[in-house]
């Protein structure tokens, strides 16, 4: 199934950049990691989301056996502040750009949250078939990261403990579908982000209204 997944993605990846070069469109291509944060999906099926869902309810955590299975986490307000960097910076036009974490394994990343949460939940060491185990070549893991300057700037136990604190306090909010706007009253970052969209609507729609498009 991941390998049905894999080729739709590089068929979109194609399709885009085919499109943006013959129609002369201002595209680019943002590849992501293993986002997580505040207000995530806890239903998503996200590695992450599903050990965080099992943290916050006390129940045992699945952790699949083995350093080769392994994750790329990178916390959504780094994700947002790459988003816009690629739209606005200079020579990003149909660029690949990859918004992602470090290689970490599973393992880590479990032993993260169960530290920052409840460290009395137990682990479930289930088999790995299910998990993903391929490598990720460090020139695509940082692809087009130089053209926006651009780091992840929060360290996994920043950021699961933010996570994990704001699901402590409202666990209802799993199955929330917002989008905009539902991170500012949580990250002043975040915030910051947004105000930056605000900008980039404005100059888009001059943009737009110059040029009679």
């Amino acid at each position: 199934m991941r390998g049905v997944y894999d080729e739709a993605k590089r068929f979109a990846e194609a399709l885009t950049s085919e499109y943006g070069n013959k129609k002369q469109v201002d595209v680019r291509i943002v590849r992501l990691g293993d986002v997580y944060g505040p207000r995530m999906m806890l239903s998503s099926g996200n590695y992450i989301a599903r050990l965080i869902k099992d943290a916050i309810y006390n129940k045992p955590l699945k952790v699949a056996g083995g350093e080769d299975v392994v994750l790329f986490p990178v916390y959504i307000g780094d994700v947002v502040d790459g988003i816009i960097k690629s739209i606005l910076s200079g020579g990003t036009k149909n660029q690949i750009i990859s918004l992602s974490g470090e290689k970490t394994g599973l393992f880590t990343v479990a032993e993260t949250i169960k530290r920052l949460g409840n460290q009395h939940t137990s682990m479930d060491f289930a088999g790995k078939e299910d998990y993903p185990t391929n490598d990720i070549k460090k020139e695509v893991l940082h692809a087009g990261r130089e053209l926006i300057s651009w780091e992840p700037q929060t360290n996994l136990k920043e950021g699961i403990g933010r996570t994990l604190e704001w699901f402590s306090k409202n666990k209802e909010e799993e199955t929330s579908t917002n989008t905009f706007g539902v991170f500012e009253s949580y990250d002043p970052m975040l915030q910051e982000c947004r105000n930056q969209l605000d900008i980039l609507r404005t100059d888009y729609n001059t943009y737009i209204n110059g040029h009679h498009v």
